[in-house]
């Protein structure tokens, strides 16, 4: 029984993992289709997503989450990013297109779930050994 759970949580990890690189790729195209709207709405964008706005998926996994945290704060909790100053972003981000937001969404929740699995998946390796 052992051996299969562990098989089976790290086959999804792997997959959880495989699928959160392919919806960063995805989502890099459209963090730049937002920002180019969003700059061209408000004139300039977040201080996070202006520094890091080239920071890539893989080389530099932190930077890519704090330049999309705009994007994502306000539509997982419906409330603006602490690193953003302007308190419209709510509704912009709210009021774009669901096409452009929703991988977001399911690049979060996705990767909180690996997290979860990994760590299911280090405390079976660590009890059963």
């Amino acid at each position: 029984m052992y051996k299969i759970l562990v098989i089976f949580t790290t086959v999804y990890f792997l997959a959880a993992s495989v699928l959160v690189l392919v919806l960063m790729y995805i989502n890099e195209r459209k963090f730049k289709v937002i920002c180019d709207i969003y700059f061209s709405e408000f004139k300039k964008l977040p201080i996070a997503a202006k520094t890091l706005y080239h920071a890539s998926p893989l080389g530099f996994i932190t930077g890519n989450s704090l330049k999309k945290d705009f994007i994502i704060h306000p539509l997982i909790s419906e409330r603006k990013s602490i690193l953003s100053g302007n308190n419209k972003d709510v509704e912009f981000i709210l009021g774009l297109d669901k096409k452009l937001t929703n991988s977001f969404k399911w690049e979060h929740y996705i990767s909180v779930m690996g997290s979860f699995i990994l760590m299911v998946l280090i405390g079976l390796i660590y009890l059963f050994k």
